[in-house]
């Protein structure tokens, strides 16, 4: 990995979105200091900026993820979001100001690297935490609440399941705006999404391989979903 020197740049805080390194994601436009962000960015040659979210108390989360804006996607109603393409993991540092928009020191987070016994008894150990916390809160949105929210906004689920699919990738509909859904990797999607999907997709698999795991499946989706709707040259 190639470390860069502390830097300042411009730094987004979207309501219910968490980047990743490696994931092309969409953001709303929202606000006027997000509108001018995104004009200032979109004018820049780097197009390079931090995406951030904020804990239960207001304050920022110090580790955020450096992106590049990919495309902004204006709507018919006037409103805009855009694709974000997370690169890397960075520390937020100080504030350099706030107006027109925020923006901060950052400087790259060095990936710590484990064994495989270290990282698997790690997953084991957060598989079992979020867990008791579903238990512990049942007032969460369980699966039906997720069906109707989708209902609601004319969101078909599009379903990745090997077993029960319809349909392999390729075939897939996969229409501009849905909901792709992802399960477990021990336990799948719930039956009930299952049977309230618009379509149930396999993702081709070729050797003795019986899956993929959830974070490669869900990467292989996503590329697709954002190579036929917003690749240059791809399918509209």
């Amino acid at each position: 990995m190639i470390l860069m020197s502390n830097r300042e740049l411009p730094v987004v805080v979207p309501q219910g979105v968490i980047l990743f390194p490696g994931v092309v994601a969409p953001i709303a436009a929202e606000g006027a200091a997000t509108r001018q962000f995104l004009n200032q960015i979109n004018k820049s040659e780097d197009k390079r900026f931090v995406v951030a979210s904020r804990r239960a108390d207001g304050s920022l989360v110090p580790v955020a993820v450096e992106a590049t804006l990919v495309r902004i996607l204006r709507r018919g109603d006037g409103g805009a979001s855009f694709l974000a393409r997370g690169e890397r993991r960075v520390s937020l540092g100080a504030e350099v100001r706030t107006e027109p928009f925020l923006v901060m020191q950052v400087r790259d987070v060095i990936e710590l690297r484990t064994d495989t016994v270290e990282a698997d008894a790690l997953a084991l150990s957060v598989r079992q935490l979020s867990k008791q916390l579903i238990a512990a809160h049942p007032e969460l949105p369980d699966e039906a609440a997720l069906i109707a929210w989708a209902a609601e906004r004319a969101l078909p689920l599009v379903v990745f399941e090997r077993e029960p699919a319809r349909v392999d990738l390729w075939r897939a509909e996969m229409p501009e705006a849905c909901v792709l859904v992802f399960g477990s990797e021990n336990d799948g999607v719930a039956p009930e999404i299952v049977a309230a999907a618009h379509e149930v997709v396999a993702i081709p698999m070729y050797g003795l391989n019986n899956s993929y795991p959830v974070t490669v499946a869900a990467g292989i989706a996503m590329a697709e979903w954002t190579r036929r709707h917003f690749a240059s040259g791809g399918p509209k």
